[in-house]
């Protein structure tokens, strides 16, 4: 009866994510000059979007300002992929040290260290403790 509706994980029961898409109409909105829009659409689907699975992505509500200039806020909602190889460049976020973070993965020879999106603050280098959890692949906000 619920064929393709209801998947099982471990030994828990998912709906389907299909049931709950939003519509998005295929014409853009100028932030400009108004312009004419065209009435088909599309069903739009957040966790397709941002690439998010079930087994191996998860979402975590971003506080402070560190990452403003890689366009995370606080309050946002950021998806994490803990399969995702982490390299130089991408968000991640990290134990360091005993605390969770979210910033950019830098390298320095061979010493990685983490970068914010915001001059004010410092680049953190760990002094024992130093794990990726998973790499930031797209964020939700909320107006």
């Amino acid at each position: 009866m619920f064929s393709g509706i209801v998947k099982k994980i471990d030994s828990f029961l998912y709906l389907d994510k299909k049931l709950f898409g939003l519509k998005i109409f295929d014409s853009r909105v100028p932030a400009g000059m108004p312009a004419t829009a065209e009435d088909s659409y599309e069903v739009f689907d957040f966790e397709d979007y941002l690439r998010a699975d079930d087994e191996r992505s998860f979402m975590l509500r971003v506080s402070g300002d560190s990452m403003i200039e890689a366009g995370i806020y606080d309050g946002d909602l950021i998806v994490v992929d803990k399969k995702i190889p982490p390299t130089h460049g991408v968000i991640v976020v990290a134990i360091i040290d005993g605390g969770y973070t979210v910033k950019y993965l830098r390298k320095k020879g061979t010493k990685n260290y983490l970068k914010a999106a915001n001059p004010k603050y410092k680049d953190i280098y760990p002094e024992s403790e130093f794990k990726i959890v998973g790499v930031v692949t797209g964020s939700v906000r909320k107006f």
